[in-house]
């Protein structure tokens, strides 16, 4: 963990990504006021090393202001993080894979997602072509044994069929999943 004052944590998060992870997996302080709004990369930030080092943070950071975050796969991968963030503007989010894998404890309601930069040409993120719609989910809620929240109403219409492994292993219904190609 090499950042150690606010200052520097938030600013490492401009543009990059895995910025206040530490080799313990330990880190669990009050984040929730910090100002994220010009943070365009959150890819991997609460992220542990694998299923048996899984990161501990659970704090509140609800009340993020996430509108010019573009990745935000990974984030709670491996992650045992488990607090509402369902009121989070995700409408600039283009990149979602894997955001929730190995996670055993999240089950918040996400339902209410803006997903409107999930389509074809909004393939480019920082110049690079991270492919469809599609691709740019697959994983989200892999082996996320609880998460089984209503995402039915989520506006997918340019993901025509279900991301790979969007959701193998998890807890999440047929019921509960997008309606794929749709915008119910």
């Amino acid at each position: 963990f090499t950042h150690t004052t606010a200052y520097e944590i938030a600013s490492c998060l401009v543009g990059s990504e895995m910025c206040i992870r530490d080799s313990n997996n330990t880190f669990n302080q009050p984040i929730g006021d910090w100002d994220i709004s010009s943070a365009t990369n959150l890819s991997g930030m609460f992220r542990g090393s694998n299923e048996q080092n899984k990161t501990v943070f659970n704090q509140d950071i609800g009340g993020w202001d996430t509108s010019n975050v573009l990745i935000a796969s990974e984030m709670f991968a491996y992650a045992t993080f488990n607090r509402d963030i369902g009121n989070w503007d995700t409408s600039s989010i283009r990149l979602f894979t894997a955001m929730f894998t190995y996670n055993p404890s999240f089950n918040q309601d996400i339902g209410g997602w803006d997903l409107s930069s999930m389509t074809e040409s909004n393939n480019l993120i920082n110049g690079s072509n991270y492919g469809s719609p599609g691709n740019r989910m697959n994983g989200m809620f892999r082996n996320a044994s609880s998460f089984n929240q209503n995402i039915s109403g989520w506006c997918v219409t340019d993901i025509t069929s279900e991301p790979e492994f969007f959701s193998i292993n998890s807890s999440l219904t047929e019921a509960n999943k997008p309606v794929w190609g749709s915008c119910p």
